[in-house]
């Protein structure tokens, strides 16, 4: 097939020029087959249009320029309550006020100008905003296009906003409390996502004296948790004792949890000896390790528990207790209690809530806060005045602490007190170039923020590699000025 207009194959005649055959002299110049060609093309282009038109969500309702309705979509049906075979092909004006309260469409017909109302469709009862748009072709007036706006999707919209602004509001107020509350306990650090929401959940057990479990590995911090939570509790004012499980010997151990009266055994104090949960009276008792507790001990522990009472070794009275019960843990106790080493009725004792401390390798955007504070007490206890520098961070970041952030003090103090320089570099920290790293995880972090780490990693390297940024960039296959400029964002954007 050819196109009269262009003399293009057939099917190519839109693309080419544009044309759809609606100039009567190309009709004229048209074969039969060309006819029946364009007349199956407008068809098919005209029932897309149409499809559109009915799945619209917005209302659509088409007069010509004299006001006669020409087409509705079912969105209008819904909202009008009026059917299309109601209304085409009558005037605008003959439904109002039957079927509208008010026109925008007859506004517009009459102003020439786009118009916005408010209308209550009289059938259905609902009210909305229309607006009606005129449509010129040669700056005659051929069409006004209207659409409606309904007003209880408008107030559902609202509602929404408002909702998601007052829980967007509670969640900043949450930050601000919690802000606060580690302001009084600065050993807490919480800038990572992981650590945010951990911290958010301690301080909502902190408000109630339910029992708390702490897990987590060796070094995490579970201690500072469970200060955290006594010292934002209403009990914070009373004492908070901490019980190493691990360190008390199975002969005394139950003489200092519960104390003892005089003459209990050989060698007992004349009058006798309150244990801790009597000194902890009011406060909170953090039974730590608590995994190493005998399984003679878990009995006596649970029944103490149950009762709210003990019983001093070698004596008779009971004594009513008032205390709160942190735990905390570096074992898997559930399968210790599979294995018959920890009691399972002490479990659910002890967890009813519980808080798992991810390691550091898993809240990575911590270690950053944590070097500088680290490194600020450092500071001000040997009268030092180091500083990291940013290779050395990339590094810390990178590495994997099996020992967690005590592992990160040690190193850190390590470092500032055998460096000769006040600037701490990769080659203070020997250990983490000696130690593998474990496969690197992304602690929660987008992928904007992996890549900048490694892309900070290349430039430092070829920089310490190289020795200066003309050879560096020439390394990296980048102009000296792009490398620069890359390196500056990096550390920028790292905060270093």
């Amino acid at each position: 097939m050819i196109c009269a207009n262009c003399k293009k194959p057939q099917d190519e005649a839109c693309i080419t020029c544009g044309k759809r055959f609606f100039n009567e002299e190309d009709f004229l110049l048209l074969s039969k087959e060309e006819l029946l060609c364009a007349l199956r093309r407008e068809i098919a282009i005209n029932e897309q249009l149409n499809t559109i038109f009915e799945n619209s969500a917005d209302t659509l309702f088409v007069t010509n320029g004299n006001g006669d309705i020409l087409k509705v979509n079912r969105a209008w049906e819904e909202l009008s309550q009026a059917s299309r075979e109601e209304v085409l092909g009558h005037n605008i004006r003959e439904l109002v006020p039957s079927v509208l309260s008010a026109s925008s469409t007859i506004a517009t017909l009459e102003t020439k100008q786009r118009i916005t109302k408010e209308q209550t469709l009289i059938r259905s009862g609902r009210t909305s905003y229309t607006t009606s748009t005129p449509v010129f072709v040669d700056g005659v007036l051929k069409m006004v296009v209207s659409n409606n706006r309904d007003f209880c999707e408008i107030e559902s919209m609202r509602t929404m906003l408002e909702e998601s602004q007052k829980a967007a509001q509670s969640y900043r107020d949450q930050l601000q409390m919690m802000q606060e509350e580690m302001l009084s306990h600065p050993d807490l650090i919480a800038k990572d996502s992981n650590s945010v929401n951990l911290l958010y959940r301690a301080s909502k057990v902190a408000k109630v004296d339910t029992s708390v479990l702490i897990t987590g590995e060796t070094g995490t911090g579970k201690e500072e948790y469970a200060k955290f939570i006594h010292y934002n509790s209403n009990r914070k004012n009373k004492p908070f004792i901490k019980v190493n499980c691990a360190a008390l010997s199975q002969g005394i151990i139950e003489s200092e949890l519960f104390g003892y009266e005089k003459g209990a055994f050989t060698g007992a104090n004349n009058t006798g000896k309150k244990g801790l949960f009597e000194v902890a009276s009011g406060g909170t008792l953090f039974l730590d390790e608590i995994g190493e507790l005998p399984l003679p001990m878990q009995a006596k522990l649970l029944r103490v528990l149950q009762e709210q009472e003990l019983i001093r070794v070698g004596g008779t009275t009971p004594i009513k207790i008032n205390v709160r019960i942190i735990s905390a843990t570096n074992q898997d106790l559930k399968q210790m209690i599979k294995e018959q080493a920890f009691r399972e009725d002490l479990f659910y004792r002890l967890s009813v809530v519980t808080i798992e401390i991810p390691p550091l390798r898993e809240r990575r955007n911590d270690i950053f806060p944590m070097v500088q504070q680290f490194l600020g007490a450092l500071n001000e206890k040997y009268g030092f005045q180091k500083k990291i520098m940013p290779d050395a961070f990339q590094m810390l970041k990178a590495y994997s602490f099996p020992g967690n952030v005590r592992e990160l003090k040690n190193c850190l103090e390590e470092a500032a007190v055998m460096s000769s320089s006040d600037r701490l570099g990769k080659e203070d920290f020997n250990f983490a170039i000696q130690t593998p790293t474990i496969p690197y995880t992304t602690g929660g972090r987008g992928l904007d923020d992996i890549l900048l780490d490694i892309e900070y990693h290349y430039l430092t390297q070829a920089m310490q590699e190289e020795g200066s940024i003309r050879k560096a960039a020439q390394k990296l296959q980048l102009s000296p000025t792009t490398f620069a400029r890359r390196l500056k964002v990096a550390e920028e954007k790292l905060s270093l």
